[in-house]
């Protein structure tokens, strides 16, 4: 027998983590909320209360993101949002030489945010904030889904902090 629940959700609250200087990896574990129909137009990023809100969207092999310059000691929220058919991390990490298996565990493993794929299935939309403490000039920082064939795949996107 197959059930299904047809126009109403169940989300949790969004949290958010304050991510300073620290070299401790963030995951999102309370912050997965479920949606039934994920925005998929990208808004330009917006200040609120002086964070700069972030829409970055993941599709199948595909990373879309309002904006792609950030700025150091500004605190952004990232909302995530997966609109794929199959289950995403989102990551904050240096490019992968090493595009192995074991070249995206070093991967996961320096990270400085790091949203794993159950917090990110299909259709779901994770919050998280943090502040960048330091400059990385273009082609040393991406978003990324660091699952092996979808980063193989080239679901990418680099990024600058100024």
């Amino acid at each position: 027998m197959i059930t299904a629940c047809a126009g109403s959700t169940t989300s949790a609250p969004a949290a958010t983590q304050n991510v300073g200087a620290t070299n401790s990896v963030p995951t999102a574990t309370e912050s997965v909320v479920a949606t039934t129909a994920p925005d998929n137009t990208a808004q330009p990023a917006q200040s609120t209360g002086g964070k700069v809100q972030v829409q970055v969207t993941e599709g199948d092999n595909w990373i879309k993101s309002d904006t792609t310059t950030f700025k150091v000691g500004v605190p952004y929220v990232f909302t995530i949002t997966n609109t794929g058919h199959r289950a995403h991390i989102f990551s904050i990490s240096q490019p992968v030489p090493d595009k192995s298996a074991s070249g995206i565990d070093v991967a996961k493993k320096g990270a400085l945010v790091l949203v794993t794929d159950e917090q990110l299935p299909p259709g779901a939309t994770v919050t998280i904030e943090y502040t960048f403490t330091k400059p990385a000039p273009a082609g040393t920082l991406e978003f990324a889904c660091l699952i092996y064939m979808h980063y193989r795949m080239g679901q990418v996107l680099p990024i600058v902090v100024e």
